[in-house]
């Protein structure tokens, strides 16, 4: 079985290339997943040698752009990187090769506070024509282009694989610093207020002959009615047939992304596996965020399903992510070592061996800096004993 970390930079510059090395090591880690562009976060830190708490300043990368290569949305520079005496993942690079571990780009692409924030036109925009100060939108060429070229500078840095997350059409939870509602039914909430009607998604709706006013219509009394515990409209199977429509116009367009991505690595001559990452926690659907697996396959080089929400949960997560997935797919399965996910030392060893009960040969762990270290010890245990 391959064992995966996902990692943050600050990790491995507070604790040393070569410690960090160690102890992946000793974990008997094979490949790490480390963040190249992340959000903005307020992260604690039990074991680090350097912090107990790091607020990362969100939308930023953590390898040098070439701002030539961009049109209106250029990512910003990480400060982080003025810390490290030296180019941080390059040396990542070549000191974990050496190792014999690879490296994969871990990428937030359109979940991006700073660019969101800055460029509210190409933000994600709600049925009130609400901007996202979070989430940008696939719909927009802008941000298209803008992911193509980043996947592209990154594609350079000589990593093994890139792991895509957050390109999608991000819901209405989950985003903003002290996000705050009174309802119960953050699932409904999510993807009434969630669903993007910016122009582009609009112009594009139109050109599918798909009634999108009517749709704004319908969505705006859908919500009225979640807001005053009013059930369904009276419209609501006119509602639904709109927006599975139109739900398929963004999965098309995220498909369309993948494509285009295999497309150019191709062009360049690039042998680079790309995997998107697959929420499934909490009993989410992708489909509402425009990602269909199944239509992602062919562009892809396997899924990161993410994540199971117990060790007895393992068996029918893997069962679920097979289900969107053709017998082909590589399936890497998500284990997260922390509440709620993990409570117990006793449960680490025990989601290695669900996986491996479900005939899983691929488990990557989220994530290496915010674990306690007495789950980290289980790996060190697991992997000495294997």
């Amino acid at each position: 079985m391959k064992r995966g970390m996902f990692i943050y930079p600050w990790d491995v510059i507070d604790s040393g290339i070569d410690e960090t090395i160690k102890h992946l090591k000793s974990m008997n880690i094979d490949y790490i997943s480390i963040a190249v562009m992340y959000h903005a976060a307020k992260v604690l830190l039990p074991h680090n040698p350097k912090h107990r708490m790091y607020i990362n300043e969100g939308g930023t990368s953590y390898f040098n752009i070439d701002q030539e290569n961009y049109e209106k949305l250029i990512p910003k520079r990480d400060t982080l990187l003025d810390t490290y005496n030296g180019e941080l993942l390059k040396d990542i690079i070549t000191h974990f090769h050496a190792a014999g571990i690879r490296v994969c780009a871990w990428t937030v692409m359109f979940h991006n506070d700073y660019l969101a924030k800055k460029h509210q036109d190409c933000s994600l925009m709600n049925c009130f024509a609400e901007s996202s100060p979070t989430n940008l939108c696939p719909s927009n060429p802008f941000v298209y282009s803008y992911g193509l070229n980043v996947i592209r500078d990154i594609s350079r840095l000589g990593v093994d694989e890139i792991h895509l997350e957050s390109v999608d059409y991000a819901g209405f939870i989950h985003g903003d610093h002290h996000e705050m509602q009174a309802y119960e039914d953050t699932a409904s909430l999510d993807c009434l207020l969630g669903m993007c009607f910016c122009p582009h998604c609009r112009e594009n709706a139109i050109r599918k002959k798909i009634d999108v006013n009517r749709l704004l219509e319908l969505i705006k009394k859908e919500i009225e009615a979640f807001f005053n515990f009013g059930g369904q409209i009276k419209e609501h199977s006119e509602y639904e047939q709109l927006l599975s429509s139109y739900l398929e116009l963004r999965q098309n367009r995220i498909m369309s992304f993948y494509r285009d991505v295999k497309e150019m690595l191709k062009a360049q001559n690039l042998n680079i596996a790309v995997k998107p990452l697959l929420w499934l926690a909490g009993n989410s659907n992708p489909l509402l965020y425009g990602v269909d697996i199944g239509k992602l396959e062919p562009y892809t080089d396997g899924v990161i399903a993410s994540y199971p929400d117990s060790v007895d949960g393992v068996k029918e997560f893997v069962t679920k992510v097979q289900y969107m997935v053709s017998k082909k797919c590589k399936i890497t399965g998500g284990v997260r070592l922390m509440a709620p996910h993990t409570i117990k030392i006793s449960q680490v060893k025990q989601y290695v061996d669900a996986y491996k009960n479900s005939k899983i040969d691929d488990i990557i762990f989220y994530n290496y800096g915010m674990t306690p270290w007495v789950f980290l010890e289980q790996l060190m245990e697991d992997g000495n004993e294997a």
